[in-house]
């Protein structure tokens, strides 16, 4: 698998077993989920969380990756909501060390930033938090 690919499901799977919400691979979302999505937002969910992968740092020579991974959060109509949503992210990745996400080795993990991002057009409080994993990715040229 992608390691950028296994990065993203790995921490939805974290975060469905912390009861954040749902993460179906498939995409498909039963009413009252609260869906943990790739990429996007859903528009018809009140609650969701987004992850998106948007970089890496490479090791030319070892197999040591950087993976920069973006979680957005959106919830009810207090901000706090939203918070309450990160803080369980940053509570299962903050300072977090050699674990495994859908079978790619994690070295550390910790949060580079947050910012709250005000209401959408709903008047549903957005947040969003930025993590940088430190992943073992081993390829052809990078064996070690």
């Amino acid at each position: 698998m992608n390691p950028s690919r296994a990065v993203v499901a790995g921490v939805a799977e974290l975060l469905q077993a912390a009861g954040v919400g749902a993460w179906r691979p498939d995409g498909i979302y039963q009413p009252g989920e609260v869906p943990i999505t790739v990429g996007l937002l859903p528009q018809s969910y009140d609650v969701a969380v987004a992850l998106t992968v948007y970089g890496t740092e490479d090791d030319p020579a070892l197999a040591d990756s950087a993976v920069l991974l973006q979680a957005r959060f959106r919830a009810g109509p207090h901000p706090d909501d939203a918070n309450d949503l990160a803080a369980t992210l940053f509570g299962l990745l903050q300072g977090r060390e050699h674990f495994t996400l859908a079978g790619v080795p994690v070295i550390e993990a910790h949060r580079l930033s947050w910012a709250g991002l005000g209401m959408d057009e709903n008047r549903r409080w957005e947040r969003t938090d930025n993590y940088r994993l430190q992943i073992h990715h081993p390829t052809q040229y990078r064996p070690f």
